[in-house]
C-alpha cells in the first residue's frame, strides 16, 4: 500500500500539505467488567489494545501514510492480562512521514482523550473527539477551517452499523482490497509484538 495523499490543491495546482509527522493519542477506560468474559484480554481472541480499541486509528494512519519501514514500541500490562493494555509506538513510513501512536485503556473512570495531530510543511491540524469528530486546531495556508464538527449520539458512532449494511447488501466495493487488508494486519502485528 502506497498511502493516500492527504492534500488539497487549488485550481492552480499548489499542494497545501506536504506531510511531516502525525501523532495519535487514544486514552480510554475499560472497566474490569469489560474483561469478565472469555475473550477480552486474551492473546488468542483479543490481541490487545491495538486490535480492539485503537484498531480504527491504526487503520487510519495506514490508509493515509502507507507502509511502515521502521518502528519501535513498548507495551505495558497494568492489568496483568495476556495482552498489552497500553502501548507507545513510533513509526517511519515509506513516504518519509514519522508518526506515533499512544494508547491505553487505563484512564481513571472514563475515556479521556482521542486526538490526531497532523504536521505538514504548510499546515497543522488537530482533530479530537471520540471519533475525531471535532477540529480543535486548524492552521493551513490558504485554506479556511471547514465547518464539519459533529456530535455523536452513540459512544461508538455509527460506523459498525453501516459496515454491516454493506455486508448484507453485498457492496464489496465499499471495502479495501485484500492487499490493503493484509498490509494493515501486518502493521498491527508489527506494532503489537
Amino acid at each position: 500500500m502506497s498511502g493516500k495523499p492527504i492534500s488539497r490543491s487549488h485550481s492552480n495546482g499548489v499542494n497545501l500539505l506536504i506531510l511531516s509527522s502525525c501523532e495519535i493519542y487514544i486514552f480510554w477506560n475499560r472497566k474490569d467488567e469489560y474483561f469478565k468474559d472469555n475473550w477480552h484480554g486474551t492473546q488468542e481472541l483479543d490481541g490487545g489494545i491495538l486490535y480492539t480499541q485503537a484498531s480504527h486509528y491504526v487503520d487510519m494512519i495506514h490508509y493515509f501514510f502507507g507502509e511502515v519501514v521502521e518502528h519501535k514500541g513498548i507495551g505495558g500490562k497494568l492489568r496483568r492480562m495476556e495482552v498489552y493494555d497500553s502501548i507507545s509506538a513510533v513509526m517511519n513510513f515509506k513516504n518519509g512521514v514519522v508518526g506515533s501512536i499512544n494508547a491505553t485503556i487505563n484512564t481513571y473512570r472514563q475515556n479521556f482523550l482521542t486526538e490526531f495531530t497532523l504536521i505538514a510543511e504548510k499546515g497543522t491540524i488537530r482533530l479530537s473527539g471520540t471519533n475525531l469528530n471535532s477540529i480543535d486546531f486548524w492552521d493551513v495556508e490558504n485554506m479556511s477551517k471547514p465547518d464539519i464538527d459533529f456530535k455523536l449520539d452513540h459512544i461508538y458512532g455509527k460506523g459498525h452499523d453501516l459496515l454491516y449494511k454493506y455486508i448484507l447488501e453485498k457492496k464489496w466495493e465499499m471495502f479495501p482490497s485484500k492487499e490493503d487488508i493484509l498490509s494493515g494486519i501486518r502493521l498491527m502485528e508489527m506494532l503489537s509484538y
